[in-house]
C-alpha cells in the first residue's frame, strides 16, 4: 500500500519536515470502538482504516505518527473526543466526528505537525 497522504511543512528552524503519520507502520481496521481505543494511543506507528460507525463515550488520545483514515462515507466517530496533545506526526483524513455531548468533538493541544483534511464535524442541539 503506498502512502495515504503525506504533506511536506516547514519545521521551526526552516528544515523542511515530512509529515507521513503512521505510514512506516502496520496497516490496521479496528472491527470495534475498543480497537480503535487501543491503536490510537499507542506507542507504534498506525495506518488506521475505518469504515463502520463507531460509538463511545469519553476521550480518545492519539500519539504521534498515525494515520487515522475514512475509507468510505460511513467513516464515523460518534460520541468520543480525540484528543490530540503534545504529540505529531498525526494525519486524519475523511472521518465524520459527531454528537460528542459533554466537549468537543476534538482537541490539539501543543501538538505539531497535524493534517486533518476531508472531515465532517457536526453535533445536535437536543441531547439524550
Amino acid at each position: 500500500m503506498g502512502a495515504s497522504g503525506y504533506v511536506t511543512v516547514q519545521h521551526d528552524n526552516g528544515t523542511p519536515y515530512l509529515l507521513t503519520g503512521g505510514y512506516s507502520g502496520n496497516t490496521v481496521e479496528p472491527e470495534n470502538t475498543e480497537e480503535l481505543k487501543a491503536y490510537l494511543p499507542a506507542d507504534e506507528p498506525y495506518v488506521i482504516r475505518i469504515s463502520r460507525h463507531l460509538t463511545g463515550e469519553g476521550e480518545i488520545e492519539v500519539n504521534s505518527d498515525k494515520t487515522l483514515i475514512g475509507t468510505n462515507d460511513t467513516a464515523h466517530i460518534q460520541g468520543m473526543m480525540v484528543s490530540i496533545a503534545d504529540v505529531r506526526n498525526v494525519i486524519i483524513r475523511n472521518v465524520t466526528f459527531s454528537k460528542v455531548v459533554t466537549m468537543d468533538a476534538m482537541e490539539l493541544n501543543g501538538a505539531r505537525n497535524i493534517w486533518i483534511d476531508r472531515c465532517e464535524f457536526f453535533t445536535d442541539r437536543d441531547h439524550d
